[in-house]
């Protein structure tokens, strides 16, 4: 379905942030960017739960792909029937480097 060897890159490129982030505890922002997948950009806004920390930032977020729209393949055979899109769920974290401003 997702033809990793000749399309090898999944990635997500933000460009803005909606809301706010509390000094502590976690806060859920709108993330707007870019989803690369299957050799194609697709613009998207997605909803992340980010936790500041002293040394790093943790980042969740779960957003729909609908991979048979965006010109995947929908991999059901015979007896087994999949839905035309997935749910993806990330989580990350980025490390804050000591001076940088948050």
């Amino acid at each position: 379905m997702l033809e990793s060897a000749r399309y090898p890159e999944i990635a997500f490129r933000p460009d803005r942030v909606e809301g706010k982030i509390a000094a502590s505890g976690s806060s859920t922002v709108q993330v707007h960017g870019m989803f690369r997948i299957h050799g194609a950009d697709h613009e998207m806004t997605a909803p992340a739960e980010v936790t500041p920390g002293a040394d790093q930032w943790m980042i969740s977020s779960r957003f729909v792909v609908p991979y048979q729209k965006w010109g995947m393949k929908n991999p059901s055979v015979l007896f087994l029937r999949v839905g035309n899109s997935v749910d993806l769920v990330f989580h990350g974290a980025c490390s804050v480097q000591a001076g940088a401003s948050k």
